[in-house]
């Protein structure tokens, strides 16, 4: 069995996975709301790339077999709620999305913080973990809403009856930035909470990833 080390340093699929993560968050998404063709490209293409992820980066076959389980899941909960509008297949999907979602998270968060990892590929890895999070908080604030349709308040400019996924996915980026324009606003505690810890982490990775890839290229240059 192959080790972590170069399964991540013969990975050539880390820089096309972030670019089509990319595409798909600020290129797609914003234009899929109410277009149930396109939700169903965005599903597949999303779970596509995250199970691409997956097999790329990690070796676990317990890890590539529980995330090709739940693209499966979701990409068939995704097309039937389209079709049917089921609350019950909704909540399902948004589940399946942030186990996957978790998981990837998980597997890149390994790569980035080994000492043996490839410098570019870190570097590559902490953008795409950071992205991830905002992602990963993104369906964890549309849980919430579609669980506690009250847990947030918006602004004019968001009707209560045309909110869409893309919504929160903006919330999550300007929460996980901590810019915070007060458009949308957690009302119930457990929005605070999680809106909180998006936010800290926000601050903290960036500080934390910055700090460790510094202190790991000074220690490479004395040795």
């Amino acid at each position: 069995m192959k080790s972590y080390r170069n399964t991540w340093s013969e990975s050539k699929i880390l820089p096309i996975f972030l670019f089509f993560l990319v595409i798909i968050l600020f290129g797609i998404l914003p234009f899929s709301n109410e277009r149930p063709f396109i939700q169903i490209v965005v599903t597949l293409f999303l779970a596509t790339n995250l199970v691409f992820g997956i097999y790329t980066i990690h070796t676990n076959k317990t890890i590539r077999l529980v995330t090709l389980f739940f693209a499966l899941v979701v990409t068939a909960t995704e097309i039937l709620h389209i079709n049917f509008e089921n609350p019950d297949l909704k909540v399902l999907a948004i589940l399946c999305w942030v186990i996957i979602i978790g998981l990837l998270l998980y597997v890149f968060m390994i790569k980035v913080f080994e000492s043996k990892s490839n410098g570019l590929h870190r570097i590559q890895g902490g953008i795409a973990c950071y992205l991830l999070i905002g992602l990963l908080f993104a369906f964890l604030f549309f849980l919430i809403h579609t669980i506690f349709p009250n847990a947030y308040n918006f602004s004019d400019s968001f009707p209560s009856s045309e909110l869409h996924f893309y919504d929160f996915i903006y919330y999550s980026y300007i929460t996980l930035c901590t810019v915070g324009y007060g458009d949308i606003s957690p009302i119930l505690p457990i929005s605070q909470s999680v809106s909180i810890l998006e936010a800290i982490i926000g601050v903290l990775y960036p500080t934390v990833l910055i700090g460790y890839l510094i202190s790991d290229f000074s220690t490479k240059r004395i040795n």
